[in-house]
């Protein structure tokens, strides 16, 4: 069976009802061994408890650059963040 990786990159504001869902959805994919590695760059990470429950790999980040106080993201640096991390035959960048 084919291994698939899909990497969610989330970062600030995120949708966070929608990354569940999707997270949820290709959990469910049949024909394929499905892993999951969500990249998230933020003030505090917001899925700790998600990941264990849901059993997906989280990398979390704290922003490294501010515009005065607030947090400016690198969302390709988060991607490429869990790109790296991947070890499987195929790969689903959401």
């Amino acid at each position: 069976m084919n291994k698939v990786t899909v990497t969610f990159s989330v970062y600030g504001s995120f949708d966070y009802r929608r990354l569940i869902t999707s997270i949820k959805s290709a959990k469910r994919q049949k024909g394929c061994d499905v892993d999951i590695i969500v990249s998230e760059q933020n003030e505090k990470s917001r899925l700790e408890e998600e990941s264990k429950i849901l059993d997906f790999k989280l990398y979390w980040d704290e922003p490294k650059y501010f515009y005065g106080s607030k947090p400016v993201y690198n969302p390709g640096e988060i991607r490429n963040k869990a790109v790296s991390r991947v070890e499987s035959e195929f790969v689903y960048l959401n």
